[in-house]
């Protein structure tokens, strides 16, 4: 017999360590879950903030153990939630569809979109996808490299950003990123010992820059934003400024890999990042579906305006 229900508090370790052990196989993984269970713990209980987990994962037991689990990790503030799994034992495809069916069910009423991203090998989840017809996306490429395959040598000319650049860093940002997570005011807010803004120059002139963030307690280190001036493309300062930046990541003990995203059609933004060093590990592939939202008509108040 197969219980199918939302998670409870105490199970978060049980949780944390079956999407380890399923996120490591490719015909279970999805993309940006995570497959250390001390990271996914962590990124469980501390960046699931809006709708807690406990809330939001939704979990198959048959004798006492987990066989099956889906959640949400969602942003009420963008309407959207990222989906983590279906993770199944075994791949059932009958599970799968009934583990997303109940999930919805938990879904606040506020979320218009829905984000899926398997692995191109994970076919039980890619079959769902299509099957609750998700919208196919283009394709994201997972690249990784270690500390010891970044470049040595400083590069000139990189430095972090000064006072007086804000103004050009702003105008490059919003040109390159204008429906971006972060705006360039946000960026600016963050900046402090764990989160750098590295930017390049042509005498006063900005010609490009890269937003970095490190979280050492958690081995953990991102790259959100690189641009460079179209005018300067083909110089080599997007090489520049990702080895400048990795060259900062790496000098925290705790970071000994960065993991990056990169859209599969980005020809050009992946020959950069393997310049500099970085190898591709994973493809997924996105689902966008947007909730259909009933609209209840209070009969009175239409009469009454007639």
């Amino acid at each position: 017999m197969i219980e199918i229900r939302k998670v409870h508090t105490h199970e978060l370790g049980v949780i944390a360590n079956f999407i380890a052990e399923m996120n490591r196989l490719e015909e279970q993984h999805i993309g940006y879950c995570g497959t250390e269970p001390e990271e996914i713990r962590a990124s469980l209980s501390e960046d699931f903030d809006q709708v807690p987990y406990w809330e939001s994962f939704v979990a198959a037991f048959k004798d006492g153990k987990v066989i099956g689990l889906i959640g949400f990790d969602g942003d009420l503030d963008h309407q959207t939630a990222e989906i983590w799994g279906p993770f199944v034992r075994g791949g059932l495809s009958e599970l799968a569809t009934e583990l997303f069916v109940e999930l919805k069910n938990h879904i606040p009423p506020t979320i218009e979109k829905l984000f899926l991203f398997p692995n191109k090998q994970n076919d039980t989840v890619i079959s769902l996808a299509e099957e609750m017809d998700f919208e196919a996306m283009d394709a994201q490429v997972i690249l990784t490299i270690d500390k010891e395959s970044v470049p040595q040598q400083r590069e000139t000319g990189i430095r972090e950003v000064q006072s007086g650049q804000q103004q050009e860093f702003n105008k490059l940002h919003y040109q390159s990123f204008p429906d971006a997570y972060y705006s360039a005011e946000e960026i600016l807010s963050r900046l402090d010992s764990q989160r750098k803004l590295f930017i390049s120059t042509d005498g006063n002139l900005l010609t490009g820059y890269i937003y970095v963030e490190v979280e050492p307690a958690f081995n953990e280190a991102s790259i959100e934003f690189v641009s460079v001036n179209r005018k300067d493309r083909g110089k080599g300062i997007g090489r520049k400024l990702i080895v400048n930046a990795l060259q900062w990541m790496f000098t925290h003990d705790e970071i000994d890999s960065v993991t990056l995203c990169v859209n599969a059609t980005n020809e050009k933004a992946l020959k950069l990042y393997k310049k500099a060093g970085f190898k591709q590990v994973h493809e997924l592939c996105f689902f966008k579906k947007s909730l259909v939202k009933s609209i209840v008509v209070n009969e009175k108040a239409a009469t009454d305006t007639e």
